[in-house]
């Protein structure tokens, strides 16, 4: 159902990225104790012309949304789950006809969401984005309705061709999701990397 489901992609400029961490580098650096998330998110996402695009096209795009300094910090935390093993194998849901759940792994892309405790406490910074309301408010500014519940979830990509097929991220039948965030974290990305979303926003075009 492409008018259930609004995709909002949130870019940041690649050449900002270090290509490991960031504080936890061979510099003295050291990541800061406390940093509250942007009050400029909000805005960022709740633009009147980002609210027109959802609208009338499904998606938009935000450029530099969160800024330099927290990007680097949510990389840093999903490398560190990656590092514990803390991230799952994707795996498509298919429910058959008799209501019986098959799982289709997905390969190279690995994946988790932070409702375990002890997950939070690996990945501070991410934890705090999940607790602040800043972008479902932006995001419920934008679509003009109420977002009751929103959550994050975590994904990485091994590369290696690892990709997703087309799919609809909602079924109305399943859940009640309205909108799909994404934010993507990749230091120095290049097109020929690949790895691009393609969106298929029915009755328009294909966007990539």
């Amino acid at each position: 159902r492409p008018s259930a489901l609004r995709v909002l992609r949130l870019r940041t400029p690649p050449e900002q990225f270090c290509q490991k961490r960031c504080f936890l580098s061979s510099s003295s650096a050291a990541p800061p104790a406390a940093l509250p998330v942007p009050a400029e998110l909000r805005a960022r996402v709740s633009a009147a012309a980002v609210g027109g695009s959802l609208r009338e096209r499904g998606y938009a795009v935000v450029d530099n949304v969160l800024g330099e300094t927290w990007c680097h910090l949510l990389r840093d935390d999903i490398i560190t789950l990656a590092e514990r093993q803390a991230l799952g194998r994707n795996a498509t849901h298919l429910v058959q006809p008799d209501g019986t759940l098959q799982l289709l792994a997905k390969r190279g892309i690995f994946e988790t969401e932070l409702h375990d405790p002890s997950l939070r406490a690996a990945c501070p910074w991410l934890s705090q984005l999940a607790s602040d309301d800043l972008l479902s408010a932006g995001l419920a500014d934008a679509l003009g309705r109420q977002l009751p519940r929103w959550t994050i979830k975590i994904q990485l990509n091994g590369g290696g061709g690892a990709c997703f097929p087309f799919h609809f991220d909602s079924d109305r039948e399943l859940d009640a999701r309205v909108v799909t965030a994404i934010l993507y974290l990749n230091p120095d990305w290049e097109p020929a990397h690949g790895g691009q979303l393609q969106l298929l926003p029915v009755p328009l075009a294909p966007v990539q």
